[in-house]
């Protein structure tokens, strides 16, 4: 991702040293961090590496390190964090760390984001205009990524609104009006789901039923 065209400049990553690990280290074993707790699993992630990098002779010296971890992480009583990382820490060895849910192939764009934070400052402030092609869902402590973009003529910055995946000048301040949705009528049941072409299928002592659906599609 960070060698996509429109990024500049392009940023070249490297991997001097990967590790499978069966069994964690006792600095980082289960217990010390209640099994996934982000914050705490991330503390004891980041000294972990900071002290390898710093002390060993094995490994080549490293400017960020990524966990991707098994476990579900959490914080508190919220389980959707995807993803965690100090908050500018690029350029400081304790700091330069990431962890994140190593589930799918999804994880790739977590890790993408929360190294845009560390490697440049002020990578990801257009934040907003970010959402007209995905929307990036965060609570302060971890993040999620959802899988969609923002709908049509969503704000997505001063003035702006996301038409066809690009955030773009709104037409005029007027088009910036708030205007409150109406639905529209239902839908002719009779035309619905289950007609007259539908070919029965009742288990005995079942209920059968119709579907009809309505839009919020007013004013548009």
């Amino acid at each position: 991702l960070f060698r996509h065209s429109s990024l500049k400049p392009s940023i070249r990553l490297v991997v001097n040293h990967y590790e499978v690990m069966k069994v964690p280290p006792a600095s980082m074993s289960r217990n010390l961090h209640g099994g996934g707790d982000a914050i705490r699993l991330l503390d004891l992630f980041c000294a972990y590496q900071a002290k390898l990098t710093r002390n060993s002779t094995r490994y080549k010296h490293w400017d960020h390190a990524l966990l991707l971890t098994g476990y579900d992480l959490y914080r508190g009583n919220v389980r959707t964090v995807a993803g965690y990382a100090p908050v500018k820490g690029m350029c400081t060895e304790a700091r330069s760390c990431t962890i994140s849910e190593g589930l799918d192939f999804g994880a790739v764009f977590v890790i993408a984001h929360e190294m845009g934070h560390r490697l440049v400052l002020g990578l990801f402030l257009d934040a907003f205009q970010d959402v007209c092609k995905m929307v990036w869902c965060g609570n302060g402590e971890g993040l999620i990524r959802s899988a969609h973009p923002a709908l049509e003529y969503s704000y997505c910055g001063h003035r702006k609104w996301c038409k066809e995946g690009q955030c773009v000048a709104a037409a005029t301040i007027e088009d910036m009006v708030v205007r409150h949705g109406e639905w529209s009528s239902w839908n002719d049941i009779r035309r619905g789901d289950c007609a007259s072409e539908c070919v029965p299928c009742q288990i005995s002592g079942q209920i059968r039923l119709r579907r009809s659906t309505r839009l919020c599609d007013k004013p548009l």
